[in-house]
């Protein structure tokens, strides 16, 4: 059904009506039939590359003078090695990439709604609210502007935008559920006198048995997180974002309230980096070898936070400008609707909800405010405002079926310890009071997004000049 919903409305991106063409028609080139944007070839060499084709450095000479693999290419290789894979089967890039899209887009509302669930398990909200708020963060990713923008193109970006919201719920999932698997072990009570007495006899072993276990879960956490970092940042470069959310959320605020879990997540803080610098080195050191050295500098984001910063020439605009601009398209990036009650649930979302959305929120911004020209990678921040907007529109729900419906909602408040539903059936009138702020929701983005296809090209404007 999601996969239906997703074809339907992007039916008319794949055949020719995209903001890209509609807005800068003089981008467009031809190729296989069909009008993409130029920057494809960036996804081209990727692909030459995982092909073993010769011609995999003809991308470069307008920039080095010289056959050479472009550093942003190399950093962003999954999208060209997956749509190599697929070219036997499609027989063609554009109809590879279109494929792929689909694909991350399905991917991508999935894993936004299942990482909305995870996130509010951690806090006292009932499990029906939790359930409510994933479906509505899944119907926001669907009629995602990004995707939009990207469909029918040749891009690394929809891949990007699919990594974002999986690698955080991976993470989040690494971090709690394997905590309570190691001290299932290490806190197993003893159940008798012979099983106390034999414990006593072998304590030593016991207690390297435990340590042993306590090694090999975290060196299997270590590693499994290091590799969904740097798989993700193989799309888009959100390793880093990712790495800051490990260590300030997860370990740094886990350890200021005392968190049962921020040991184990502070183990990972610790060790993950280390092991992502290890597989960067090790990919770039095969980089270097395949291409035999020649990879040459481009777009990279840290000469473009040195030229943000006045330490290198090349950025007219100042650090004031710079964030002045992050500001006004983070307003417009996840729609302007979003943003709103993305605020609302700033203010309404229990703490360590809060401190994880704008955590990611403000370190994907400013990351792509001082590190891109145009940043639109600015749209990864997506699945801390779907998060936050679709609790927000839950917690409106709640509230408008409680002052306007003598039934209510079947338990008195948002929160409910013990996790009971209603055993009665909700009427229609206190179903639709709580749906009506989620649908307002959707439907806003929704019109938005798709308002071009009806000749209105305000929003497609707006998002596409960043």
């Amino acid at each position: 059904m999601v996969f239906l919903i997703i074809l339907l409305t992007a039916a008319p991106r794949f055949m020719g009506r995209t903001w890209i063409g509609a807005l800068g028609p003089h981008l467009l080139v031809e190729h296989e039939g069909f009008l993409v944007e130029w920057e494809w070839i960036d996804v081209l060499q990727t692909v030459l590359v995982a092909e073993g084709s010769e011609h995999w450095g003809e991308r470069s000479r307008a920039h080095v003078g010289g056959p050479a693999l472009l550093s942003q290419n190399g950093s962003r290789f999954l999208p060209g090695v997956l749509i190599a894979l697929l070219l036997p089967w499609v027989g063609g890039i554009v109809l590879a990439s279109n494929v792929w899209t689909l694909v991350c887009w399905v991917v991508s509302v999935f894993a936004t709604a299942a990482l909305c669930t995870s996130v509010l398990r951690h806090t006292t909200i009932c499990t029906a609210d939790r359930h409510r708020a994933g479906q509505v963060a899944g119907a926001l990713a669907v009629v995602s502007p990004g995707f939009h923008h990207y469909a029918g193109q040749v891009d690394p970006h929809p891949f990007g935008y699919a990594a974002a919201p999986l690698a955080m719920l991976l993470l989040d999932r690494a971090v709690f559920p394997a905590v309570n698997h190691v001290k299932e072990h290490l806190g197993r009570p003893v159940a008798n006198q012979e099983s106390h007495r034999r414990s006593a006899i072998g304590s030593s072993t016991g207690a390297s048995t435990a340590l042993a276990l306590a090694h090999t879960w975290s060196s299997a956490a270590v590693w499994y997180v290091a590799l969904v970092f740097f798989v993700a940042n193989a799309t888009l470069e959100i390793g880093p974002p990712l790495l800051v959310l490990l260590v300030v959320v997860y370990a740094a605020y886990g350890w200021l309230l005392r968190d049962a879990r921020w040991r184990e997540a502070a183990v990972l803080a610790v060790g993950v980096p280390c092991a992502y610098l290890a597989l960067q080195v090790l990919w770039w050191g095969l980089l270097g070898i395949v291409t035999e050295g020649r990879i040459a500098t481009y777009n990279s984001w840290g000469l473009m936070v040195a030229q943000s910063l006045g330490l290198a020439e090349g950025r007219q605009d100042t650090l004031l400008d710079v964030v002045l601009r992050a500001v006004i398209q983070g307003v417009i990036t996840p729609t302007p609707p979003v943003f709103l009650l993305g605020l609302v649930g700033l203010v309404v979302a229990p703490p360590r909800v809060r401190v994880w959305a704008l955590v990611w929120i403000l370190t994907v911004t400013g990351g792509a405010a001082v590190s891109r020209m145009f940043p639109r990678t600015l749209y990864l921040a997506y699945p801390a405002w779907y998060v936050l907007g679709a609790w927000a529109a839950v917690w409106c729900g709640q509230w408008l079926s409680r002052t306007f419906s003598s039934q209510g909602d079947g338990y008195a408040h948002r929160i409910d310890l013990t996790e009971e539903q209603p055993t009665r059936r909700d009427s229609t009138r206190v179903l639709v009071l709580r749906w009506l702020p989620a649908g307002g929701l959707v439907a806003a983005a929704a019109g938005l997004v798709l308002s071009d296809l009806a000749g209105h090209l305000a929003f497609a404007t707006a998002w596409w000049r960043q």
